[in-house]
C-alpha cells in the first residue's frame, strides 16, 4: 500500500482522459483514450449499482421451428449488468444453437480486452449440466475513407472500419463434479444426473436451484454466524464457479441446462438469475443482511412457482404429484393451485407423508387449512423471504392457509398457501404484521 500525505492528490488508478488545448494535434489514439475512459467510468458506475438482470434475457425451449438434428434455446431481449460493471444488452432476442460450434468470427474491435474470451465454449455433447452465460464483445461495421495520414510506410489513402460496435456473445460452461463443491446436496445431484423420469428430473432441478440460492447453506451458516462472518467468502454454486475461475466477472449466468445426451432435459433460468443487487459496503455479514440474500429469496420464490407451473401438464398427471417425489425442498412459503380439474394439484396427494394439519386422526386424514384475511397474504409472502427452505425429509410442520373471501370475491383459480412451521402463525389475532413490511402493506384486519 502506497503512503500519501494528508491532502495530497491520489491519482494512481484514476481515469485518464485526453486533455484538450488549442493547438494540440489530435490523433486517433488520443480520441480512443477518451472513449476508453468513458467506458471505464460507466463500468465503475455499473459496479456501484450492482450485478444482475435488469429485465428480460429469459431462456426457454423453442416450441417450434427447430431444424432436425439441432437443439436450440431462445433468449429473449433484455439487459444485464455483470459484476465487472459491463452493461450487456440483447435488443432483439436470439435463438442459440447448442449443438453446433461457432464459425470463425470477424476481428474484434478490442472494446472489452479483458472480457472477450472468458473461455472456450463447447457444444452440448455429453450428459451433464451446463451454464449458459452472456458476456460482452465488440466488432467492426461499415467502411470509412482514410485521408492517407495513417502513419503507415506507404502513406496511401485507403479505407478503415467506420464503427466499433459493442455487442454480446453466449457460451456454454460445462459443470464438473468439483464445481458442485462439498455441499451435501452435490451427492444427490450427481446420482440424479443420468435419470430420465419426470419426478427425478424435477428433484434434480429443485436441488440445483437450492445450490444456486444457497438457502440450505444459509440455514447452516446461521448456526455459527461469528465464525462465518470471520471467514467471509461465498456460499452459492455461482460463488464456487467464480472462485474456480469457471465463470468470469465479465459474464452473467442466464440459465442452467440439463443435457440428456441427445436432448435437453430441462432449462432452469430462474435459479441463476436475480434482480440488480447492491454490493456490500463491507464484507463478513453479507450472508445475513446483504441485499443479495433478499434478491436470492425473491428468486427462490419465483423459481418454485415456475417449476410448479411446469408440472401442470397432462403428461405429468398433476393430480398424482406428491411433493416428496418431485421436490427435496419447498420454499418457506408458496402458492399451490387446487381445484377439481386435471391440471390442479390434489392437496391430499401433494402433502402425503408430510407433517401438515389434518382434519382428523392419522396421516390418512385430509389436510386442513386455516383461514386468513386477504390483507395478510402479501405480508405473509414478504415475511417468508427471511426464512430458509423447508426440508421435506426433516418432518418439519407445514402450515396451510386458505384466504377468507366473500362469495362474490371467490378466486377464479382456487389455491392453498403453505408456509414453514417455524414462521409465525398468520391466523394469530395478536400477530404484529407491521414487523413484516412497511405501513403500505398493512393488512385488512
Amino acid at each position: 500500500m502506497d503512503v500519501y500525505k494528508l491532502s495530497e492528490a491520489i491519482l494512481k488508478g484514476g481515469l485518464r482522459s485526453t486533455n484538450y488545448f488549442n493547438g494540440r494535434l489530435l490523433s486517433a489514439e488520443a480520441l480512443s483514450d477518451d472513449q476508453a475512459a468513458n467506458r471505464e467510468a460507466h463500468r465503475r458506475l455499473g459496479r456501484a449499482i450492482g450485478a444482475g438482470i435488469v429485465w428480460g434475457l429469459e431462456v426457454s425451449k423453442p416450441t417450434s421451428g427447430t431444424p432436425a438434428g439441432t437443439t436450440r434455446v431462445n433468449v429473449s431481449a433484455g439487459v444485464a449488468l455483470s459484476s465487472g460493471g459491463d452493461l450487456l444488452s440483447l435488443p432483439d432476442g436470439a435463438a442459440v444453437d447448442l449443438t453446433r460450434a461457432a464459425e470463425t468470427s470477424g476481428a474484434s474491435a478490442g472494446l472489452f480486452k479483458l472480457c472477450e474470451q472468458p473461455g472456450a465454449s463447447p457444444v452440448a455433447s455429453s450428459t451433464g449440466l451446463y451454464v449458459l452465460t452472456i458476456y460482452p464483445t465488440s466488432g467492426f461495421s461499415g467502411r470509412a475513407p482514410s485521408s492517407g495520414l495513417s502513419g503507415t510506410a506507404t502513406g496511401l489513402a485507403g479505407c478503415g472500419s467506420s464503427y466499433a460496435v459493442e455487442g454480446v456473445q453466449l457460451r456454454l460452461v460445462p459443470l464438473s463434479q468439483s464445481d458442485l463443491g462439498n455441499d451435501p446436496l452435490a451427492g444427490q445431484i450427481i446420482q440424479l444426473l443420468t435419470r430420465t423420469t419426470a419426478p427425478e428430473l424435477s428433484r434434480l432441478q429443485n436441488l440445483l436451484a437450492q445450490l444456486c440460492f444457497g438457502g440450505v447453506a444459509q440455514a447452516r451458516l446461521a448456526r455459527d454466524p461469528l465464525q462465518r462472518a470471520a471467514q467471509g467468502g461465498g456460499y452459492t454454486l455461482l460463488d464456487t464457479l467464480r472462485v474456480n475461475q469457471t465463470l468470469d466477472d465479465c459474464e452473467v449466468a442466464l440459465a442452467l441446462l440439463h443435457w440428456g445426451g441427445q436432448s435437453l432435459g430441462f432449462v432452469e433460468h430462474l435459479a441463476v438469475r436475480h434482480r440488480l443487487t447492491a454490493p456490500v459496503a463491507s464484507g463478513g455479514w453479507e450472508f445475513l443482511i446483504g441485499d443479495r440474500r433478499q434478491s436470492q429469496a425473491e428468486a427462490a420464490f419465483l423459481q418454485f412457482q415456475a417449476q410448479l407451473a411446469g408440472l401442470r401438464s397432462p403428461s405429468v398427471g398433476t393430480r398424482s404429484v406428491r411433493a416428496t417425489d418431485y421436490f427435496a425442498y419447498l420454499p418457506p412459503a408458496g402458492f399451490l393451485p387446487t381445484g377439481a380439474t386435471a391440471l390442479d394439484f390434489s392437496p391430499d396427494t401433494f402433502f402425503a407423508g408430510l407433517s401438515v394439519p389434518r382434519g382428523g386422526e392419522g396421516d390418512s386424514a385430509p389436510p386442513e387449512a386455516a383461514f386468513i384475511p386477504a390483507g395478510r397474504v402479501e405480508a405473509l409472502i414478504r415475511a417468508s423471504l427471511a426464512y430458509p427452505p423447508i426440508d421435506l425429509a426433516s418432518g418439519e410442520l407445514i402450515r396451510l392457509y386458505k384466504v377468507s373471501t366473500s362469495v362474490a370475491d371467490t378466486p377464479t383459480q382456487p389455491y392453498l398457501i403453505f408456509t414453514a412451521g417455524h414462521m409465525p402463525d398468520f391466523t394469530a389475532p395478536t400477530l404484529d404484521l407491521a414487523r413484516f413490511g412497511s405501513a403500505r402493506f398493512a393488512p385488512e384486519l
